[in-house]
């Protein structure tokens, strides 16, 4: 599955956040299969109780020239301005 959005070669995402708690107050998910959550406004992953968690950062190279690249409204922690870094939290 790909969230919500327009993918070609301006690709558009579509997210759903929340930041209506503390990452350091532990939250209930299943804890059946292992799973990715994104940061959102933490610097920390979101704890989630009776699982480990390790954060994992993906780099993109994004088109060098011709680019339109931004982000606007509610979306996950990204850093960068012409390659975008995106935060992953690995639950397991």
């Amino acid at each position: 599955y790909v969230p919500s959005g327009t993918y070609g070669s301006n690709t558009r995402i579509n997210y759903c956040c929340r930041s209506d708690g503390s990452a350091y107050s532990y939250i209930s998910l299943p804890t059946t299969d292992p799973f990715y959550l994104m940061r959102y406004t933490s610097s920390i992953c979101q704890r989630v109780s009776g699982m480990s968690v390790r954060e994992e950062i993906i780099t993109t190279d994004d088109e060098d020239t011709s680019n339109n690249n931004s982000v606007s409204g509610s979306h996950p922690k990204v850093t960068g301005t012409r390659n975008h870094s995106l935060y992953y939290c690995y639950y397991s």
